[in-house]
């Protein structure tokens, strides 16, 4: 590395040290995204570490905790980097400690790619760096690892065996890639496209590359073995899960105009769960690199720009009219129970890679280049919501309506409830009405409701006896939840089912007033307590009754519990 390189390079690292700075400083206080995270995935990892069962490698165990005992299996295996890290430390530690792992991985493994195969000149250090820095800043779901983050890290290495340039480092970055993602979200996609890329090398290279067909089938082995719990469970049959009743032909428009806008939206902002961020400046820099290319009469680098944007349509085409393909075999199919679209997860780091060939193509005025570098730096850190709103907080100026990590989880508060109660946790059940039922699941209360991706087709049905009544007032609640249920929650007609509905504060002034609830279902289940985050105004019809409320300062909510008689 050259010496100007190096100063970029130290300069980047603080770059992102000022990135990290709001989650160190505000620490609990701070903003963490609750959608999909606080709510569930983040909650797994927390869950692994106070049940003890986060190396259970009976392929029988269970998680107590959450709606009388879900299979081991469907969690995060403990092979996995990301359950070693949430039992080994405090949760928010480790929800940070992920962060910075995840945010250099994808910084460094950019650096590396650009360095090597495409922007390997010296001249452009700085324009290599400052992309690095935007695929590190790529707002992706910390939870899933480095399954976005490490994917420049991974094709560096896999280039480097496909040139004969491979050294046991790259071995090893593709030998331990599968313990630091997840097969689901993006595992299996990654290997599809690395095997595809595998077989278009040998193609264009004309000989039978034997290190790389190995180095795809290492990827593969190491997601058998990091997953071989929920691999085995699937292909024995071990359980049924409610994923067997996935029915997008009720959940879902099936119009061409639906299906055409969402790969509109997913080709100019891509998926949020990978990484949400607008391609609009990378598109305007693509005519200009088109334009240029057109005029120096270079059809390479056209065919290469074409190919590469191709590639990126192609994918969110698939995954906009994937659900045309999934319900044709009915309900519950394997289409539908795995979701084999999400081939998105690969778009962050395509378009950052074509933004970096684009600019390649461009090459001068240098200055230019570097403008339009800034532009997407700019797009990046406007994306980045989570980091923006602690930003802002940390400065003195909080945005209204965004929940602290101390604040949505309240542990004194639930301390002050647990200790009310008097009883070991194990022995009662609860459910929650009005906030979410992740904050109980937290605490260490065994609750009956729950976000789940995977769990018990037979729960699904015995919790839909206790809200029977409620689902039958409310159709589109009925729907979602006979045809989807990864959300098993105590839903309540007249509240609805948007997230503002399991996010009644302790300033709202809602209150629910014809609740029908089957009680007797409820208990036959083990449930003991309701914890609501509203009054519940016809208790009597519901057996329930009112035992405290609680409150707390540094709580987002006011709890009323309930006793169910």
């Amino acid at each position: 590395m050259i010496r100007s390189e190096k100063t970029y390079f130290i300069s980047a690292l603080a770059l992102l040290g000022l990135y990290f700075l709001p989650y160190l400083l505000l620490g609990e206080d701070a903003y963490v995204t609750i959608h999909d995270n606080l709510d569930s995935d983040f909650l797994y990892l927390h869950i692994l570490k106070i049940s003890r069962t986060a190396f259970a490698m009976d392929p029988m165990a269970v998680v107590p905790n959450m709606m009388n005992g879900i299979p081991r299996a469907a969690l995060r295996s403990g092979l996995n980097l990301e359950v070693v890290l949430f039992y080994w430390l405090p949760s928010y530690t480790a929800y940070v400690v992920n962060l910075v792992l995840i945010r250099l991985t994808g910084f460094i493994g950019m650096w590396l790619l650009l360095r090597r195969y495409l922007l390997t000149e010296p001249s452009w250090a700085l324009i290599r760096i400052g992309i690095a820095v935007c695929f590190a800043i790529v707002p992706g779901y910390v939870v899933h690892g480095i399954s976005v983050s490490g994917q420049p890290l991974l094709l560096y290495a896999f280039l480097n065996i496909a040139n004969d340039r491979q050294t046991q480092k790259d071995w090893l970055i593709i030998g331990l890639f599968p313990f630091y993602s997840f097969l689901v979200w993006a595992g299996l996609f990654i290997v599809i496209a690395l095997g595809g890329l595998c077989l278009y090398l040998m193609w264009t290279q004309r000989r039978f590359h034997v290190r790389l067909l190995i180095a795809t089938g290492l990827l593969a082995f190491g997601y058998g073995i990091s997953e071989w719990q929920m691999i085995y469970s699937f292909a024995a049959k071990l359980y049924v899960s409610h994923r067997t009743e996935y029915d997008y032909a009720r959940l879902l428009p099936k119009t061409f105009v639906h299906c055409w806008g969402k790969s509109v939206q997913l080709f100019s902002d891509i998926q949020y769960h990978c990484g949400s961020y607008s391609t609009r400046w990378i598109r305007g820099t693509l005519v200009v690199a088109a334009i240029y290319a057109f005029l120096h009469k270079d059809g390479k680098a056209l065919r290469r720009l074409a190919a590469c944007l191709l590639l990126i349509i192609g994918i969110c085409l698939f995954s906009g009219f994937y659900r045309f393909p999934a319900i044709w075999p009915g309900k519950g199919n394997l289409l539908q129970s795995f979701q084999f679209d999400r081939f998105y997860f690969l778009l962050p780091a395509i378009w950052l890679w074509l933004f970096a060939l684009a600019l390649r193509i461009i090459q001068q005025p240098r200055w230019f280049l570097y403008v339009l570098v800034l532009g997407q730096a700019g797009i990046m850190i406007d994306a980045n919501h989570e980091w923006r709103v602690n930003l802002r907080k940390l400065a003195g100026r909080p945005t209204p309506g965004f929940i602290s990590y101390r604040s949505f989880y309240a542990t004194e508060q639930f301390a002050q409830i647990r200790d009310y109660i008097r009883q070991p946790q194990p022995a009662y059940r609860v459910a929650s009405i009005g906030l979410n039922p992740a904050v109980s699941l937290y605490n260490g209360f065994y609750a009956l409701d729950s976000y789940q991706n995977n769990y018990l087709l037979s729960y699904k049905h015995a919790f839909r006896n206790v809200i029977a009544a409620e689902l039958a007032k409310a159709p589109r609640i009925r729907t979602y939840y006979d045809a989807y249920a990864c959300r098993c929650y105590t839903y309540v007609a007249e509240l609805g089912m948007k997230e503002a509905a399991f996010s009644c504060g302790k300033n709202s002034r809602s209150q629910v007033k014809h609740l029908v609830l089957n009680t007797a279902a409820f208990r036959a289940l083990g449930g003991r307590y309701l914890l609501s985050g509203i009054p519940i105004q016809n208790t009597a019809i519901n057996h329930l009754k009112l035992v405290r409320v609680f409150n707390d300062r540094t709580s987002y909510w006011r709890i009323y519990l309930y006793d169910v008689l």
